[in-house]
């Protein structure tokens, strides 16, 4: 039995590829991050989710490249001693990783070893991890055909053009006349009001306290004229969920019926494919599942992603007519609220996206990444 090894920051598409791996005969093994990044007591959504699949998880500690200080070095330098010494012990076949910074300590220590290593690039700009480490591996996967244009030329032999995994199960059509009935049974709670535009809110997983303040300021006007789903994230520091339980139950019951709130749920999709409209982030799963749906967003990018990564993703959606940016440092109530009007009036031209999508939206990505890895070990 060959035994693969996968780490890296966006852990969602690294899952399905590993599932596929371990369904047809591999071991697998995570390193991953095993707390969340809060409080360091409470488990990480990646380590509840990878540990439910019978994947063995082990926590790595180490340091971010982009934010360089001497503990940050030395905590980068811990973590390769420590990949070093467990690559030593057990016998690995490959290494496959889904870019951040966690990929760079298992990487050089494959290298070391001469274990071949893969990595995926889920962004438009290429990840200073990827950058880092592409010398390394055996081969680069892309999400964008326009990520190559940032490679030398020697590196382009490397790369293969293969777009974002994605589980199958989050493609099942969900229609919005049938929404009521499912958050009935996934949540005591039904919409009083249906006919009213429907907004999706979410920070990702972990949640974002910057958007997550900017609702809680405006959530008697937003209430008044939309029904709201908020996912708050399951960041135990800022407390955002519990905060937003104990707002919604000060409501008026009118008001009530028309908010749901939770920290995290694993029906993010249908709640998309409901929805006229997001407010959110505008990182690379976000901008590939609201391009396959043809949904809207009111984009608020990570200000400090690195090369402004994403408010790149963001802009593939203006392009399209889907997207409305506006940057955290100019972000006011106003601005949202007249962008939210200016979004929901919006004609979506369904043609262009379609066109994009068959140009640019690769449709077997799992089973591409599959067979190179599996053919190359």
């Amino acid at each position: 039995m060959k035994t693969i090894l996968f780490t890296g920051g966006h852990y969602n598409s690294a899952l399905i590829l590993a599932q596929k791996f371990q369904t047809n005969g591999y071991l697998i093994i995570w390193f991953g991050h095993q707390y969340s990044f809060a409080d360091k007591k409470s488990y990480s959504q990646e380590y509840l989710e990878v540990t439910k699949n019978k994947i063995k998880f082990v926590n790595l500690e180490t340091g971010k490249f982009h934010r360089a200080s001497l503990a940050s070095y030395f905590k980068i330098i811990k973590a390769f001693l420590f990949c070093l010494h467990y690559f030593a012990k057990n016998k690995i076949e490959a290494v496959v990783s889904f870019g951040g910074f966690l990929a760079v300590p298992p990487v050089f220590a494959a290298f070391f070893y001469k274990i071949p290593s893969f990595a995926h690039e889920q962004t438009v700009t290429m990840g200073l991890a990827n950058k880092t480490i592409l010398p390394l591996v055996k081969r680069l996967y892309l999400t964008w055909e326009k990520s190559q244009e940032e490679l030398a030329a020697k590196y382009l032999n490397k790369t293969m053009v293969v777009g974002l995994p994605i589980n199958k199960r989050k493609l099942t059509p969900f229609s919005k006349k049938n929404l009521n009935q499912f958050l009935q049974k996934e949540f005591n709670f039904q919409f009083n009001k249906l006919n009213k535009p429907l907004i999706l809110i979410s920070g990702g997983k972990q949640g974002c306290h910057f958007i997550n303040n900017f609702i809680e300021e405006n959530l008697d006007y937003l209430l008044t004229y939309y029904n709201l789903i908020h996912q708050t994230g399951n960041n135990t520091q800022t407390q955002d969920f519990n905060k937003f339980q104990k707002l919604r139950e000060t409501l008026s019951k009118d008001h009530q019926s028309s908010y749901l709130v939770f920290s995290y749920s694993d029906h993010f999709s249908q709640f998309l494919q409901a929805a006229d409209l997001v407010i959110g982030r505008s990182g690379a799963h976000t901008v590939y599942d609201l391009l396959l749906f043809k949904k809207k967003i009111l984009a608020i990018p990570l200000p400090f992603a690195y090369a402004q990564e994403q408010l790149k993703n963001a802009l593939i959606l203006k392009s399209l007519g889907l997207c409305e940016i506006i940057e955290q440092n100019s972000f006011s109530s106003e601005k949202m609220k007249k962008n939210i009007k200016l979004l929901l009036r919006k004609q979506i031209k369904e043609d262009k996206i379609d066109n994009f999508i068959k140009e640019h939206i690769k449709q077997n990505s799992l089973n591409l990444i599959y067979e190179d890895i599996r053919n190359s070990i």
